[in-house]
């Protein structure tokens, strides 16, 4: 009896986590960009042009696809003052881009991204400018 029990409440913990889940999926706001330069987010490769962005699943994960390439990526918090605008911040070394931040109108909180090895033996070598792209309207 006591089996039955607990195994009901399971099963009810799991079936509301997973609407939950579902329904925080649907509400994802994809975000969409034209971005005039390739770049590298992880270990990938972006290539210039129309670029689409949205949450994989949880808060920390970012799904970003364009132009036949995709990436998938974690990210952390970076706090700032509320964005005016969707928009994206690289970093750019040379003529290699590096996608660094995604920002939400109206939210004080962006999504930083995690620089990669390569970033960081440029970084060494020089400090990086910073290149904004606003969201398409």
């Amino acid at each position: 009896m006591k089996n039955q029990v607990l195994f009901s409440v399971l099963t009810m913990v799991l079936l509301l986590a997973s609407g939950a889940a579902n329904a925080q999926l649907g509400s994802t706001k994809e975000l969409r960009f034209n971005v005039p330069f390739d770049y590298h987010v992880g270990k990938a490769t972006m290539k210039a042009g129309n670029c689409f962005i949205q949450h994989a699943g949880t808060q920390n994960a970012l799904l970003i696809r364009g132009n036949g390439s995709s990436a998938l990526t974690l990210s952390g918090s970076v706090s700032g003052k509320a964005a005016g605008e969707d928009k994206l911040v690289f970093n750019k070394y040379g003529d290699q881009y590096f996608l660094a931040q995604v920002w939400v109108e109206g939210e004080e909180v962006g999504e930083q991204l995690p620089r990669t090895r390569i970033e960081n033996e440029l970084i060494s070598k020089a400090q990086p400018d910073s290149v904004i792209i606003l969201a398409r309207k």
